[in-house]
């Protein structure tokens, strides 16, 4: 567990120096965050279409056990967790994008 933290910290320092290097030559923050929101909504809509798909097997499985009639209310219930999740991990991806300064990419090479 360690170690995949360890590496997801990395790819986020890749990140964002791919970001600074981007502005250092010159292209605009809005192409930028364009570029982040398209690839974070890429990532996180699958995994939510993974979870859905899960939860829909599930729902149906528990309904057609306990013999309940209303599957639908039941997974949509249960869909609002991905939805949210989405929604989260697009909204932190641009806040940093965002947040990111020149200075920390010069920092970051620096300490390479």
């Amino acid at each position: 567990m360690l170690q995949r933290r360890i590496h997801g910290r990395r790819r986020v320092y890749r990140r964002m120096a791919m970001g600074r290097v981007a502005c250092h030559c010159d292209v605009g923050n809005i192409p930028q965050l364009l570029g982040i929101m398209l690839e974070t909504v890429a990532w996180a809509a699958l995994g939510g279409a993974l979870s859905a798909g899960i939860l829909l097997v599930y729902c149906a499985r528990y309904c057609a056990r306990w013999g309940l009639s209303d599957t639908a209310a039941l997974w949509l219930a249960a869909i609002r967790s991905p939805g949210s999740a989405v929604f989260g991990a697009v909204s932190a991806a641009l806040i940093a994008g965002a947040t990111i300064r020149e200075s920390q990419l010069f920092r970051y090479f620096k300490d390479r």
